[in-house]
């Protein structure tokens, strides 16, 4: 569990009955809390290019994860994974979005048609890191702000 992860499970612990996940539900359903009977998967802030500063505007959405030897041959990403919601850390508090809601916004991409060139520039577009097999890409966050279900809040919110 990383530092974010930390501190977001030990912030919600105090108003909420919090289980970190399984190794196999963290790795291969793609859920690393379950809160109150809600299954959730966390994502820290991420830069455009590893070490690059944090990017807010942009939000990667993982497809297709990389296949580790350790895995079954299931290695779809957590947007289709099984957590109910994604919860993105902005710093000044968690963006809830739905998890089914994310990965409507992102299934009429091409994911067929990749790039693997690392200039990650289009939003909308499907690359794929060099000698890997994940999927990925970005969308603006103010698309992810748009759907029904995203709320911003310190602590869980109340109607999810």
């Amino acid at each position: 569990m990383n530092p974010a992860e930390k501190t977001f499970g030990d912030r919600l612990r105090k108003n909420h009955q919090v289980v970190i996940s399984s190794f196999q539900n963290n790795t291969q359903n793609h859920y690393d809390f379950i809160i109150d009977g809600i299954r959730v998967e966390f994502k820290g802030p991420k830069s455009v290019n590893r070490g690059g500063p944090i990017v807010t505007e942009r939000v990667l959405v993982e497809w297709q994860a990389v296949l580790r030897p350790d895995d079954t041959p299931n290695n779809v990403g957590w947007v289709r994974g099984k957590a109910d919601y994604i919860v993105f850390d902005e710093g000044d508090g968690y963006l809830w979005v739905s998890r089914a809601e994310l990965e409507g916004l992102v299934f009429p991409v091409d994911w067929k048609d990749f790039d693997q060139r690392g200039n990650y520039a289009q939003d909308y577009k499907a690359y794929r890191r060099a000698g890997r097999d994940d999927l990925f890409c970005y969308v603006q966050r103010v698309d992810i702000m748009a759907l029904p279900s995203t709320k911003k809040s310190l602590d869980m919110p109340v109607d999810l």
